[in-house]
């Protein structure tokens, strides 16, 4: 059975998260993990906003908390250093990120 593509993105951007977190030394299997949802099931908890992005991600409790949210790290200057870094290793694989409230993040294709 083939994948389809949009199964493939998400598995790539799910990859490129944790891989993130392991390369700048962050992982912490205590810590919450960041969720994701496609957009069928986004749309199908009454979400509205995001529903024409690749891939949802949640993350209140989670470390992606404070790199999506810099000024409520207790350190904001590595926060936001690890922001700019996280886009970048997105940017890479040719997608961006839309911080879209607190709590959840969008990733969109570069078109």
């Amino acid at each position: 059975m083939e994948l389809s593509q949009g199964t493939k993105n998400a598995a790539l951007l799910i990859q490129t998260v944790y891989d993130f977190i392991r390369e700048e030394g962050i992982y912490d299997s205590n810590d919450d993990a960041p969720g994701f949802y496609d957009t069928d099931e986004w749309k199908e908890r009454g979400e509205i906003y995001g529903l024409s992005s690749e891939l949802i991600m949640t993350y209140d409790g989670s470390i992606m908390y404070y790199i999506m949210n810099p000024g409520y790290s207790s350190n904001p200057k590595w926060a936001f250093g690890a922001f700019e870094r996280f886009a970048d290793k997105l940017g890479e694989i040719g997608f961006w990120i839309e911080p879209c409230t607190g709590w959840y993040a969008a990733f969109y294709p570069f078109d």
